[in-house]
């Protein structure tokens, strides 16, 4: 036991700093890019506002204060920056930190390295011993993230017109933002089994990354699948059928992973 847990301090070395830093630039520039889609919107509605006063022939119309669910989904630059795709990038910046923390090449702690290749342990072991500690990360990733989103619900609530929303509109705001319930599922048992799944599955995908640049094997399809995860978790309602595909399909990746790892050093690779 003591040896795991000397493998698991050697991977915190080598890359926990550096992901709790990913992970409080997502939550800043999350938090920013509300605040831009905020000042935005009552912008708009202040022009609006004052369109109405100037021109009382046209009668009135009721101008909404404008809504959480409407300045998350517009976001900047006509919704190509939004909440959303900041997580997305923040989950890969995170999983591909956590790859290289053993390849000097990339950024991560030769010391590491040479440690890894130096233990009496199988080297396979060693990385499923990362890979759980990539897991334990990224489950600290959407801890944060939901975070993050409570945050950004109770900035909104604090300051917005008190017309504008009710008792059950933290609540409701997790059913209606794909982002927020792809994190924070509530009823939906099915999306809970489905993030573990992602989430362990980039522990290990993140951790056959570094064990294949060992090699001197280049896995950059690994980002590819880091990419696919973060996109398929932002989902609303309704896509029961699909969660489904996705934890199948994963668990099944990171197990097929695992067995290659396995299995390479079975044929007497053990650089």
């Amino acid at each position: 036991m003591k040896k795991y847990l000397s493998i698991m301090m050697l991977a915190a070395r080598g890359s926990l700093y550096k992901a709790l830093g990913a992970m409080l630039l997502m939550g800043l520039a999350q938090v920013g890019v509300y605040y831009a889609a905020l000042r935005s919107a009552l912008t708009d509605r202040e022009a609006e506002l004052q369109e109405q006063l100037l021109h009382p022939e046209y009668g009135t119309w009721d101008i909404p204060y404008p809504t959480l669910e409407t300045i998350l989904e517009e976001g900047l630059l006509s919704g190509w920056i939004t909440i959303a795709t900041i997580w997305i990038v923040g989950f890969v910046l995170v999983a591909y930190l956590l790859a290289t923390a053993g390849n000097p090449l990339k950024g991560g702690n030769s010391s590491t390295r040479l440690t890894i290749q130096r233990m009496p342990m199988k080297e396979w072991k060693i990385s499923l011993c990362y890979a759980v500690y990539n897991f334990a990360v990224m489950i600290i990733f959407w801890a944060f993230s939901i975070l993050v989103a409570l945050l950004i619900c109770k900035l909104y609530y604090d300051q917005a017109d008190p017309n504008s929303y009710g008792s059950q509109s933290v609540f409701l705001m997790f059913y209606r933002n794909d982002l927020f319930h792809g994190l924070l599922p509530l009823a939906e048992t099915l999306k809970y089994i489905r993030n573990i799944v992602l989430f362990a599955a980039t522990g290990v995908m993140a951790s056959s990354f570094d064990f294949w640049n060992r090699r001197g094997k280049r896995n950059f399809w690994t980002i590819i699948v880091f990419l696919v995860i973060a996109a398929a978790i932002p989902k609303g309602l309704g896509t029961g059928g699909s969660d489904a595909m996705w934890t199948v399909a994963f668990a099944r990746l990171a197990v097929e992973e695992i067995y290659r790892m396995a299995g390479q050093l079975e044929d007497g690779d053990q650089a």
